[in-house]
């Protein structure tokens, strides 16, 4: 979903305020995670949001972290994979129960089925211990690895030299999509990844004055939509191949094995063609329009 980022006041020409953006929200993400009585589901997805922020703006300040990239981002990387492990699995079973209620008469009564044995496997991942309490102290870990961060930048040329930069990688990602017949799940995965970070930094910025051109915010929400269920289907078709009981009834496998391929047909088509309007321009046109010279 698309989330309007908090005004935030400082200058932006100040190194700082990456800095500030960055504890901020993983301050934000630990008070949602802290929150006495907070249901854990519901908390677990709203500091989910937050990282997902706080992950892109550790792609913004690398080159301040230099050689200690690695270092300083891996305890968010950590805590968040340690948050994700609910999620997928309420994602697949959208994705079976978007089978049960879209597909053709003899596949909704299988994915009937797989959804109702996804929904066990999710009352099972419920009943294991919550993650937040690891996922807290790497959070601590990130928020101290944050404030050591230099100062000395000029935050708007940053933000418009690392936007070019993953404007690039989504673009290479687009075309690679594109130029394959069948764009293949390491595509658009790296694709997705480029494309949120792009929405992200345009959330964080919009209305500050610190990049201009058009944000596309909408579109880029759209795109990674398209690119996120394709995620959550591709995720579901290899669950379905190691799951035991569809091992035994490959008639039912080789169903839901087609009714995924063709809504992941579907889905790449959607997000090709609006990559086409997102990611059609040369990189260098691109970072004229944020005033980067290329």
């Amino acid at each position: 979903m698309l989330e309007t980022a908090r005004p935030r006041p400082e200058s932006p020409q100040s190194g700082s305020l990456l800095k500030q953006w960055l504890l901020t929200d993983l301050a934000e993400a630990r008070r949602i995670l802290e929150a006495p009585g907070a249901e854990p589901d519901s908390a677990i997805h709203l500091a989910r949001r937050r990282l997902k922020r706080v992950r892109t703006l550790f792609e913004v300040v690398k080159p301040i972290a230099g050689t200690g990239h690695a270092h300083r981002a891996g305890p968010v990387k950590e805590a968040f994979k340690r948050l994700s492990g609910h999620r997928d699995a309420d994602a697949m079973l959208a994705a079976a129960m978007w089978l049960a209620e879209r597909s053709e008469r003899a596949t909704q009564d299988v994915a009937s089925v797989l959804a109702d044995r996804l929904k066990a496997h999710i009352e099972v991942l419920r009943g294991e211990p919550a993650p937040i309490p690891a996922s807290l102290g790497l959070l601590r870990i990130a928020e101290a690895e944050a404030a050591s961060l230099a100062e000395e930048w000029d935050a708007t040329r940053l933000l418009r030299d690392r936007l070019t930069a993953i404007y690039r990688k989504g673009r290479k990602c687009y075309r690679n999509a594109l130029d394959k017949h069948d764009a293949d799940d390491e595509t658009l995965h790296d694709w997705r990844k480029q494309v949120k970070h792009r929405l992200h930094i345009g959330q964080m910025v919009d209305g500050t004055g610190i990049l201009q051109g058009p944000l596309l915010l909408k579109e880029l929400d759209r795109l990674s939509e398209y690119l996120g269920e394709d995620h959550d289907f591709a995720n579901l078709a290899v669950w379905i191949c190691h799951d035991p009981v569809l091992g035994q009834r490959p008639r039912d496998l080789a169903r839901l094995t087609v009714a995924i391929s063709r809504r992941r047909s579907k889905l790449a088509a959607r997000a090709i063609e609006l990559g086409a309007e997102l990611y059609g321009q040369r990189t260098s046109r691109f970072a004229k329009g944020l005033g980067v010279e290329r």
